[in-house]
């Protein structure tokens, strides 16, 4: 699996009152004729202060998902944007634990499907505000 992060919003204008665009592009190898689709990707955050204290949010994972899946094995692939919202003032850091489930369905004999999961945690440090 590849998965590439960018973001349209560069990283020194990602402070805790911005809107943060987080972009992912998810491509699989798939082992001979095996068809390989991802059916949900999630993000969810949470924030740190300077000091390594957890700071307490209301924000709601945010989540993209299909029940038929995106095809996801090369060349193919799914591109999606999560839109991080405001953190609190005293945020300083941000953690976004990244969920990808995928279906993998072998061809031939009876097309068993098997569901794996992946995770990816990013941090990333909050510009001051102003």
């Amino acid at each position: 699996m590849d998965v590439r992060y960018w973001s349209t919003l560069p990283m020194d204008e990602w402070t805790p009152g911005a809107d943060k665009p987080l972009s992912m592009s998810v491509t699989t190898r798939s082992g001979g004729d095996a068809e390989v689709r991802l059916v949900r990707a999630a993000v969810a955050v949470s924030y740190r202060t300077a000091s390594g204290a957890d700071v307490a949010s209301d924000g709601s994972p945010a989540e993209q998902a299909d029940g038929q899946g995106y095809a996801v094995a090369a060349p193919q692939s799914w591109s999606g944007t999560f839109v991080l919202g405001a953190a609190p003032a005293e945020a300083a850091r941000l953690r976004a634990i990244v969920t990808l489930v995928f279906t993998e369905t072998t061809a031939g004999s009876g097309g068993a499907t098997a569901q794996q999961t992946a995770t990816d945690t990013l941090s990333i440090d909050l510009a001051p505000a102003g």
